[in-house]
């Protein structure tokens, strides 16, 4: 199961659904008129470049390889100036190109440096999931990052790079990690223990890794279920609200497009007393 191929057919995934979610008008540039971004942001550029380079360890863990921070920064660096090299033009927000690939290896240091591997066996890593939900007629798909067996139960690790510390909510309501039980829970995992991480790389003045561990339920799939069924239904009646007080909007690569889609799909007002 290729995930370059199960993206080819109709489906879902956590990026669509939060997208849609977030800013209806974003879903359709995106992924319905398939419009080009106006710019990619130098931080998902370096969020790139970092989750490929600990794609890579675990790779290499899985194929029990050791390695070391000097081949872990150096293939860090080749990722970041392959993931440079794109059509669309990269919008930095303070910070330059010899700034951030100096942050970014940071961030590797600190990982490795904070690496906890106590009974832990790699069984994955970057492994596609299909799931089917009630009423939805199309899959939804995602790739885990990593699959671990913990002493016995099945860890799943979904890495990311961010500003700031995670808060309790928004580990507990993060709406990847509950794909990755359902997923878990439907393809073979459903007779064992489940826990979820989130490895953060968090690019403070002083880098830092932080793991978050979390758990779901049948209450949660159940939510989720739901949530998706409403999210399939709009997107099918053709509703695709802008949200245009969000703080999203100041970095979202389509400013022009909504402007344009605000001054000309608009109709007047009419009033009547």
């Amino acid at each position: 199961m290729d995930i370059q191929d199960l993206r080819k057919q109709p489906h879902l995934s956590a990026s669509s659904i939060r997208t849609y979610l977030d800013c209806g008008l974003q879903y359709r540039f995106r992924y319905i008129d398939r419009l080009p971004p106006e710019f990619i942001a130098a931080e998902l550029v370096l969020g790139k470049a970092v989750h490929r380079t600990l794609e890579w360890y675990n790779g290499q863990r899985l194929l029990c390889d050791v390695t070391n921070e000097d081949a872990l920064t150096d293939r860090f660096t080749g990722f970041w100036k392959e993931s440079l090299m794109s059509s669309i033009p990269v919008a930095y927000n303070g910070d330059d190109e010899k700034t951030l690939c100096a942050q970014g290896m940071d961030l590797i240091s600190v990982f490795l440096r904070n690496l906890k591997q106590s009974g832990q066996t790699v069984l994955s890593t970057e492994q596609p999931f299909v799931l089917t939900i009630p009423e939805v007629p199309i899959p939804v798909i995602g790739v885990k990052d990593l699959i671990e067996d913990d002493n016995g139960a099945i860890s799943i690790t979904e890495y990311k790079t961010a500003k700031r510390a995670y808060s309790t909510d928004q580990v507990r309501q993060n709406l990847q990690l509950t794909l990755y039980w359902m997923a878990a829970q439907h393809n073979g995992f459903q007779d064992r223990e489940i826990m979820l991480r989130i490895g953060c790389l968090i690019k403070t003045k002083t880098p830092r890794y932080e793991e978050y561990i979390t758990v779901r339920s049948a209450d949660d799939e159940t939510r989720l279920i739901r949530k998706i069924t409403e999210v399939y239904r709009g997107m099918q009646a053709g509703i695709f609200l802008p949200n245009d007080g969000s703080w999203l909007c100041a970095r979202c690569p389509y400013q022009t497009a909504c402007q344009h889609w605000f001054n000309n799909e608009t109709g007047g007002v009419s009033c009547m007393a």
